[in-house]
């Protein structure tokens, strides 16, 4: 693994671009590609591609990566549901990024280039499109156990993880992924245990909000 890049992870990619932000419409479009993938719409994905255009000069002052996620975000929908795409600043890395040819969208395509980043925008992807295939590669790092030789890995392991707890409390679908993976027996030690707390824990929050 190289590139690798200390960033925010996505699960609290809505509280830090809100807290940062003045604009109301920054806030309702990270909450709109937050949990797009339960109530997917057209209209509500212009809406996003509105907010996200009026919103371009903002997320793109920040150094968390705000605006790659919102811009991975929405060329993702596009891809997944044959949406257009409307025409403005940020919109326009969207397509950028659903023509695969530049140096960024061979990047977030490239999967053997992993760093926190990339853990990022494969968060972003599942929750705009709740396609398993981004847990998937997630899993490939989530609890795996550290090589200490290897600084890079470690700290991508410790983000996987740390991310795929959180999510894993936060939406059901993830925590519904991760019962699976541990029934179907395939999880081996080290990481089996942390998927197992993941569950553990995660079901414990749900109880206490019952």
């Amino acid at each position: 693994m190289r590139g690798c890049i200390p960033r925010f992870m996505f699960s609290f990619f809505l509280l830090t671009i809100s807290s940062l932000a003045t604009a109301d419409d920054v806030g309702d479009m990270c909450r709109a590609l937050t949990y797009f993938y339960l109530h997917p719409s057209k209209k509500e994905f212009k809406g996003i591609q509105r907010r996200a255009n009026v919103s371009f000069d903002i997320l793109k002052s920040k150094e968390n990566g705000a605006l790659l996620l919102a811009a991975v975000g929405i060329a993702r929908i596009a891809q997944k549901y044959g949406w257009p795409l409307i025409k403005g600043s940020l919109t326009d890395v969207a397509k950028d990024i659903v023509g695969g040819k530049s140096k960024l969208a061979k990047y977030i395509d490239d999967d053997s280039v992993v760093d926190p980043s990339k853990l990022d925008i494969w968060w972003v992807s599942f929750m705009v499109t709740g396609d398993e295939k981004y847990l998937d590669k997630l899993l490939n790092f989530a609890g795996k156990p550290m090589l200490e030789d290897d600084p890079n890995e470690m700290v991508v392991i410790g983000a996987a993880s740390w991310s795929f707890k959180s999510n894993c409390c936060q939406h059901k679908k993830v925590l519904e992924y991760a019962k699976k993976k541990l029934a179907d027996g395939n999880l081996r030690g080290k990481q089996a245990e942390f998927i197992k707390r993941c569950v553990e824990e995660a079901e414990k929050k749900r109880a206490g909000k019952n």
